[in-house]
C-alpha cells in the first residue's frame, strides 16, 4: 500500500460501509488496521509497511467510536446531539485504535509516555513534563541548534522497556514531530521551566512520580501491573531534571551536560 492509495481512498465517504487496511510497522511491530474513517490515519504514511502476517490486528467497531465520543463530552452525551454530530468520527476512531495498539504493545515490552524525544549520535533523551511546560519548544531548540540531532517523537514516544529502545510513533502533537526509527535511550529527563537553565541528576526513585504519571498506565489492572513493570526496567537509564529557560541556551546547556565525556 502505497501514500496514493492512502490519498485516494480519504475521499471515501466516511458513513460508507467500505473498510480500509493500513498495514503499519511501529515499534518493530507489524500491525494491521483496519478502519472506516482513513482520513483519521494520514500520520501513518512514515509507517507503511508490506508484510505477510501481522503481529496485531486492530479496529474500531461504531459502539466503541460512540463511548470515545461519551468519554469527552460526558454523561449528557446523546448520538442524536448536534455535539457529536460536529465530532470528527475519524478522530475518534483513531483514538481508540490508538489505545488497543499502545495496550497491546505492553505485551511486547513497550510503554508509551508522555514525552518529547530528541535524538543525537545515536543517543536518544526524552523530556517529560506536563502539557504546556515548552517539551517541544525545547527539542526544536535542539534541532536548530545541536549538529545531528533529529526529533524521534515530539509528544508519545513509545519506549522498549527490556532493550532500552525509543520508537517514533505517528501519534505526535500537532507539530507532527517524528521519525521512523528506534534509537538507544540514554537519558529520561523531567523539564521544569526557570529563570536560569540548571540540569542536574535524579535517582531513579525520586523520577518515578513523574515516570508513573508521565507515562500511559491502562484502567486494567492487569495491564497496569505490566506498565509499571515496565517503569521498573528503566532504573538503570540516567535520570534528570532540568531547570530551564525557553531560549536557546537551554538546549545548549542540556546538551553539554548530557553528552558522554
Amino acid at each position: 500500500m502505497n501514500e496514493n492509495n492512502m490519498d485516494s481512498n480519504r475521499i471515501t465517504h466516511p458513513d460508507s460501509d467500505i473498510r480500509h487496511f493500513i498495514k503499519v510497522r511501529i515499534a518493530d511491530r507489524n500491525i494491521e488496521i483496519e478502519c472506516k474513517y482513513r482520513r483519521g490515519f494520514v500520520n501513518c504514511r512514515k509507517y507503511l509497511a508490506k508484510f505477510d502476517q501481522p503481529d496485531l490486528i486492530v479496529s474500531a467497531e461504531d459502539e466503541e467510536i460512540k463511548e470515545e465520543c461519551r468519554r469527552l463530552i460526558g454523561s449528557s452525551f446523546d448520538e442524536k446531539d448536534r455535539y457529536y454530530e460536529m465530532m470528527e468520527k475519524g478522530v475518534m476512531e483513531e483514538a481508540v485504535i490508538f489505545r488497543k495498539i499502545t495496550d497491546a504493545m505492553l505485551y511486547w515490552d513497550t510503554l508509551l509516555m508522555h514525552g518529547a524525544a530528541v535524538a543525537v549520535d545515536n543517543r536518544c533523551y526524552i523530556f517529560t513534563a506536563p502539557s504546556g511546560t515548552g517539551k517541544t519548544t525545547h527539542i526544536q531548540h535542539w534541532l536548530h541548534t545541536i549538529p545531528g540531532s533529529f526529533a524521534v517523537n515530539g509528544d508519545k514516544p513509545m519506549i522498549n522497556a527490556a532493550k532500552k529502545l525509543v520508537y517514533g510513533t505517528p501519534w505526535s502533537g500537532k507539530e507532527n514531530l517524528n521519525t521512523n526509527t528506534g534509537v538507544p535511550l540514554a537519558g529520561i529527563i523531567h523539564l521544569q521551566r526557570g529563570p536560569e537553565n540548571i540540569l542536574r541528576p535524579l535517582t531513579f526513585r525520586q523520577m518515578l512520580p513523574c515516570l508513573l504519571q508521565q507515562c500511559y498506565i491502562p484502567a486494567d489492572s492487569e495491564k497496569a501491573q505490566l506498565a509499571c513493570g515496565l517503569i521498573g526496567l528503566l532504573r538503570d537509564v540516567p535520570c534528570y531534571h532540568l531547570y530551564c529557560t525557553p531560549d536557546e541556551e537551554a538546549a545548549a546547556v542540556a546538551f553539554r551536560g548530557l553528552k558522554p565525556a
